[in-house]
C-alpha cells in the first residue's frame, strides 16, 4: 500500500473535492485500520499484474475511490477463487463492465455498483455516531444503554439550501437531549435494567455491563421495500447495461440496508422474466451490505431463474463459489 499511497499522494489528496475513501480508512483507529489495510492491500497485491490495473489504481487515488475500492475487493475475491481478472478500459463505442474474469477461455463480466447514502441517511448516521461517542463517560465501566429512537425522526430533516444550518442545529439538540436524559437517569442510581423515555425521541434501557450486551442506538428505519426499489432502479438496471450481450454477467451491488429476501426474490423473478432480452445475460445478482463497525454482514445472492445462459457456465460457477466464500452469502 505504501508504494501507491506515499507522501506525494497525501499532499494531493487533501485538495480533492470529495473525501478519498482510502485516506479515510487509513485515518481510522486501532483494529479497524489494520482490517482495512489487510482487505484492500491483499486485493491490490493480488491484482498488480492484471490488465488495466494501473488505470484502476489511478481512480483509487481520486474522489472516485469508494466505488473503485469496492471493485478491487470483488476482483480480488475472484482472483483468489481461481479466475484470471482484468479491468477493461472505458469505450466510446460500447458499454464495458468493471471486470472481466476468465477461466481457461470461459469469460464472464462483472459489474459493481456502490449505492451512495441518501442525504438523510448521512444525517441520521452522523447523529447516531455522535450521540454514542463518550455517551456514558466514567459510568461506562458499570453501564451500557440501548436506545431506540422513533423510526420517523429523519422526516424532520430540512432542505439544506433553503434552510441552511437547521439540520446541524436539530442534530445537536437531539444529541444533547439523549445525553442529558441518560445522565439524569444514571444519577439516580436506578435498579437495573431500567427502561425510560427520552421525551419526544424514543425510549432507552439502561443495563449492567455484565449483561453481555453493548451500548447501541437504533431507529431512523429504512423501509426494506423502498431499499429494494432503489437497488433495482439505481443499481441493477444501469449495471445490466454494462454487461455485453454475448457474455454472461454477475452484478454486485453494495448498499447500506438489505431488502426482505422473500419479497426481493419475487420482484427479481418478475422483472427478469418480464424482459428476458435485457436480463437474460444476467447470471446472478449479489447484494452486499456495507460493514457495520467493521463487522461484515451476510450478502444476499439471487441466481437468475430467467437467465439465457445455459448452466451459468463454468467460469460463472467458479465466480459464485468465490463470492460465497468471501461474502458469507445467504441465497434467496
Amino acid at each position: 500500500m505504501q508504494r501507491y499511497f506515499d507522501k506525494a499522494w497525501w499532499a494531493h489528496v487533501v485538495k480533492l473535492a470529495s473525501p478519498n475513501y482510502v485516506a479515510a480508512g487509513l485515518m481510522g483507529e486501532g483494529a479497524m485500520v489494520l482490517d482495512f489495510i489487510f482487505a484492500l492491500g491483499s486485493a491490490v497485491a493480488s491484482l498488480e499484474k492484471s490488465e488495466g490495473f494501473k488505470a484502476k489504481m489511478a481512480h483509487l487515488k481520486t474522489d472516485e475511490s469508494g466505488s473503485t475500492a469496492f471493485e478491487f475487493l470483488i476482483a480480488g475475491y475472484l482472483q483468489a477463487g481461481g479466475l484470471a481478472v482484468k479491468f477493461p478500459g472505458e469505450s466510446n463505442t460500447h458499454k464495458t463492465p468493471d471486470i472481466f474474469a476468465d477461466c481457461e477461455g470461459d469469460c464472464i463480466a462483472v459489474e459493481c455498483k456502490k449505492l451512495q447514502l441518501e442525504e438523510w441517511e448521512n444525517w441520521a448516521t452522523d447523529i447516531g455516531l455522535r450521540a454514542l461517542t463518550d455517551l456514558l463517560g466514567n459510568a461506562a465501566e458499570r453501564y451500557v444503554v440501548q436506545i431506540d429512537l422513533d423510526p420517523r425522526l429523519s422526516e424532520i430533516r430540512f432542505d439544506d439550501k433553503r434552510y441552511p444550518g437547521f439540520n446541524e442545529t436539530v442534530a445537536e439538540a437531539i444529541i444533547l437531549r439523549i445525553r442529558s436524559v441518560i445522565g439524569e437517569v444514571i444519577a439516580t442510581a436506578p435498579h437495573l435494567p431500567c427502561e425510560f423515555p427520552i421525551a419526544g425521541l424514543g425510549r432507552a434501557v439502561l443495563r449492567d455491563k455484565n449483561d453481555m450486551v453493548e451500548t447501541s442506538l437504533s431507529g431512523f428505519s429504512v423501509s426494506p421495500v423502498w431499499q429494494l426499489r432503489r437497488i433495482l432502479t439505481n443499481g441493477l438496471s444501469p449495471a445490466i447495461e454494462q454487461i455485453p450481450p454475448n457474455i454472461p454477467g454477475i452484478v454486485v451491488i453494495q448498499c447500506e440496508h438489505l431488502p426482505d429476501p422473500d419479497f426481493a426474490r419475487l420482484v427479481v423473478d418478475a422483472i427478469t422474466g418480464h424482459d428476458r432480452t435485457k436480463f437474460g445475460r444476467l447470471s446472478a445478482l449479489v447484494i452486499v451490505p456495507r460493514p457495520y463497525l467493521n463487522h461484515s454482514r451476510p450478502a444476499l445472492l439471487f441466481i437468475n431463474r430467467n437467465s439465457a445462459v445455459a448452466g451459468h457456465t463454468g467460469a460463472c460457477q467458479l465466480a459464485l463459489a468465490a463470492l460465497r466464500k468471501q461474502l458469507n452469502v445467504q441465497e434467496a
